[in-house]
């Protein structure tokens, strides 16, 4: 009796895998990356391996030699289009690259991508001073895509520069900067020619920082402020009809964001009551933006009851 339920099981088992397996040319195609495949070369490049699956690469012209999953270019003394076969199975998907003949520039993607490298090995750290990133090298456009809801850091944008800040995060901490690159200055969405992550470490803030200070000013309830992962203020121990607030400046303006209305009434400025207990009765999360001459910076609420 008991062979026969180990036998049951392993014939199970044994179903169980063929079926999922027949699934991995469709979840590795799924999971292919078609825009880091380039359209124009002049240099040999990476091919995608394969996620659930390995890719088999295949090339129908000798400009672009398969080896494994590296391509490598021999450039003509005129342009070659390319066809290039991912294969997984019995699935297969064409891509169409241009080799560019000797003696051509190197493509907007190829400088895109040294581009990315130099930025990521001159910009390495950020603190509470401005950074100024350049926006334009080699005739290539370079767009970071700034968002304040990571309390990551501040930024502002001038005569066409931008400069980063850095915001309530806990030192040693590696903010990541996405970076659309363009080789038209109208950088229309859905246009890029590549796509990177600028990566700076996050040095202490300064005691004396303008913005440490403004939480200081404004946190008129005396809140419990921390710099684990990240600087944040923990509220504990609340309960229905409780007030959050904030304090106002005439330095600076301040703007308390909490995330579900359901549970608060903003009575003020800055100043709201809890009218109905968080779901499950466990937190809810905030955000308290500071602008300072024209830069804000946000700091996250963790509000418990």
């Amino acid at each position: 009796m008991n062979m026969k339920k180990i036998l049951f099981v392993t014939v199970l088992l044994f179903c169980v895998f063929i079926l999922s397996s027949c699934d991995y040319p469709e979840k590795s195609f799924q999971a292919l990356q078609r825009e880091n495949i380039p359209k124009e070369v002049t240099r040999s490049f990476q091919l995608e391996k394969g996620v659930y699956a390995p890719f088999v690469w295949t090339s129908d012209n000798d400009a672009i030699v398969i080896s494994g999953n590296e391509a490598i270019v021999n450039q003509k003394d005129e342009d070659v289009m390319v066809i290039l076969t991912a294969t997984v199975n019995k699935k297969s998907e064409t891509f169409e690259i241009k080799v560019l003949k000797i003696g051509s520039p190197l493509s907007s993607r190829e400088k895109s991508e040294d581009i990315a490298v130099y930025l990521n090995e001159t910009y390495s750290e950020i603190d509470g001073g401005f950074l100024e990133l350049p926006n334009e090298m080699n005739g290539i456009y370079i767009k970071y895509q700034l968002n304040l809801a990571q309390s990551s850091y501040g930024y502002k944008i001038e005569n066409q520069k931008t400069y980063l800040s850095s915001s309530f995060r806990a030192s040693g901490e590696v903010i990541s900067i996405p970076m659309s690159f363009y080789d038209d200055i109208e950088m229309m969405t859905g246009s890029e020619v590549y796509n990177a992550y600028l990566g700076l470490i996050a040095q202490p803030l300064a005691e004396d920082d303008p913005f440490l200070l403004a939480v200081q000013e404004i946190n008129v309830n005396n809140y419990k402020f921390t710099s684990n992962l990240r600087y944040t203020i923990g509220i504990s121990n609340l309960k229905v009809g409780d007030i959050i607030e904030f304090g106002m400046s005439e330095s600076f303006d301040v703007n308390l964001q909490l995330n579900r209305d359901e549970y608060f009434l903003k009575i003020d400025t800055n100043k709201y009551e809890i009218i109905k207990d968080f779901r499950d009765k466990t937190y809810e999360q905030g955000r308290l933006t500071i602008t300072i001459d024209g830069v804000s910076k946000t700091i996250f609420i963790q509000m418990y009851m």
